[in-house]
């Protein structure tokens, strides 16, 4: 059951890379890091009371939970503008995280494949672009 943990920590990671469109001249990639580091450390916040299972049962119960939060993560922080140059970079993260979400959704058991996590890449590219709390730095 320690995989859901991993989902977590992953949703948490790379649902917060994803900023898609947004688009004010003003916006510095500092700032945006700033805010979006924010909205992730109340979603982590938010998934860390939803505990750790240990039964097959309390893991199924809790997944949908997850999912709920990650798109509310999702959902808050594409409603932030974006660094203009940024916009691509981050909408391409968007859609690496929500494919992962989806995938997870449909198909909760592949957190315990152990052969592949769905957040890898999305994780990687959120720590590349300098995210602290969505970036797993």
């Amino acid at each position: 059951m320690r995989r859901i943990s991993a989902f977590l920590a992953g949703a948490l990671i790379t649902g917060s890379v994803l900023a898609a469109c947004g688009g004010g001249d003003e916006v510095t990639k500092a700032d945006y890091i700033k805010k979006a580091d924010k909205i992730c450390e109340a979603s982590k916040a938010e998934m860390d009371k939803l505990g750790d299972p240990t039964t097959e049962e309390e893991f199924n119960a809790l997944v949908p939970k997850a999912i709920q939060i990650e798109r509310d993560q999702i959902k808050a922080l594409r409603a932030l503008d974006t660094p203009k140059a940024d916009g691509e970079t981050l909408k391409s993260l968007f859609d690496q995280v929500e494919e992962a979400t989806n995938r997870i959704e449909d198909n909760p058991s592949v957190l315990f494949s152990g052969t592949e996590d769905p957040f890898a890449a999305s994780s990687k590219a959120a720590g590349d672009y300098g995210f602290r709390v969505c970036g797993g730095n």
